[in-house]
């Protein structure tokens, strides 16, 4: 099988598959249609629509036939072969063969971001958004994908858990300056599994962009929070952000006696983690959050409940 490959691509395609193997992870049908009725139900009812890792389409191929016909597909793929296949089974969207972070991407142009950015923790150079740069790979493409929507407008992405709870909360801060947290739901390591052969534990997340004076009143709150100020002087934007860019520590609910850091939406939000939060073992000398969920045949209603 090997060389089968080698003889059917070429060099720089062999290649480019190699290097999407660590990051790609495809989504599952049941997690793209629960992502697209959300979508939907914050308001979504067509315009333009970034798919910013698009991979062969499931996200495309599983649209809701009434957005279909009312919005306009801007998305993009890093492997060559990938990318052609996709175009070949929707050539109604316009799908760009490149690295998302070469894109000129424009600001403030989508009525819609949707889709699974690439997980891991090594970094890309974003030429032509210099603000991102520095961060893990998934932050960035979760950045640079809400730089790109519309004031109003929604971004519905899955993401590793380490974005929501990672003990450092720059990249939230950054984010909660951008748009407006709207919820999460998290999924159990069994969800990628199905189409990914792996399990990890991700994050269904969902925001608003905020409009210019909104970003300013952020701002203002994020240096409020950041400054460890007293009780006094909070407003609604503080309370907003607050409840979604902190990380702690916390003691294992399943009693394995290890800490593991979750972020403070899930913790208060329970019914919004689809099975129950553990510490079963470790990774790089720490604990490792997982989510488990005993009878798999509950995974679609309580992801339809949530």
């Amino acid at each position: 099988r090997v060389a089968e490959r080698e003889e059917l691509l070429t060099p720089a395609e062999l290649k480019a598959a190699r290097n999407s193997t660590t990051a790609a992870h495809y989504t599952s049908q049941t997690v793209v249609q629960a992502m697209w009725k959300a979508a939907e139900r914050l308001g979504f009812t067509g315009g333009a629509v970034l798919e910013p890792s698009v991979g062969t389409g499931n996200f495309l191929g599983l649209m809701p036939e009434k957005l279909r016909g009312a919005s306009r597909i801007f998305a993009v793929e890093y492997d060559s072969l990938t990318a052609r296949l996709a175009q070949k089974l929707y050539p109604n969207a316009t799908i760009i063969h490149s690295g998302f972070e070469k894109l000129p991407i424009p600001a403030n142009q989508f009525a819609l971001a949707i889709g699974n950015p690439p997980f891991g923790r090594e970094s890309l150079h974003f030429a032509h958004n210099p603000g991102v740069n520095g961060k893990s790979i998934h932050n960035q493409f979760f950045l640079a994908s809400l730089d790109s929507v519309a004031e109003g407008g929604l971004m519905a992405m899955v993401v590793s858990h380490n974005l929501m709870d990672a003990l450092d909360p720059s990249a939230r801060y950054a984010m909660a300056e951008k748009a407006e947290f709207l919820g999460g739901i998290r999924l159990p390591d069994t969800a990628f599994k199905e189409n990914a052969r792996t399990e990890v534990v991700t994050d269904m997340l969902f925001f608003r962009k905020r409009s210019a004076e909104e970003v300013e009143a952020a701002k203002q709150a994020i240096s409020y929070l950041r400054g460890g100020k007293s009780e006094n002087g909070r407003d609604n934007f503080v309370n907003e952000i607050e409840r979604w860019v902190q990380s702690p520590k916390i003691a294992d609910p399943a009693g394995s006696g290890e800490t593991i850091n979750v972020n403070d939406y899930f913790i208060r939000n329970r019914d919004m983690v689809i099975g129950q939060i553990n510490a079963p073992g470790t990774m790089n000398a720490r604990a490792d959050l997982n989510v488990t969920l005993a009878d798999p045949a509950q995974f679609e209603p309580l992801l339809e409940r949530a």
